[in-house]
């Protein structure tokens, strides 16, 4: 049994989501995204402000796709609230950065 998979995602106030056809839409603030989940593994359920899913078939890929499906739609919900954001560290002794309009600049020696 997948961990992942039993979980209950909580759906937020102002992010709208829907499964027709096989395709997952996930629309929030921030923009919209769409995926293709097949629908013979695994059963998706939205009903009161919460997703869950289930296993149709009891074989070793639903299992793992199970738990897949669950992170691929939390990751959606979690994108379209927030914006990506990409935190770098600069280490070491030398190193020179600045940011120059809305640019980075960085001479890392060689």
């Amino acid at each position: 049994m997948s961990r992942i998979g039993k979980q209950n995602l909580n759906i937020p106030s102002d992010v709208q989501i829907s499964f027709e056809d096989g395709i997952l839409s996930v629309k929030g603030p921030k923009g919209e995204l769409k995926k293709n989940l097949n629908p013979d593994f695994v059963k998706i359920i939205i009903e009161d402000g919460s997703i869950t899913s289930e296993q149709i078939r009891n074989d070793k890929f639903s299992k793992s796709i199970w738990g897949t499906y669950m992170s691929h739609i939390k990751n959606m919900i979690e994108g379209t609230q927030n914006l990506f954001e990409r935190k770098l560290i600069i280490e070491g002794v030398g190193f020179k950065w600045e940011v120059k309009e809305n640019k980075l600049q960085l001479n890392v020696g060689f």
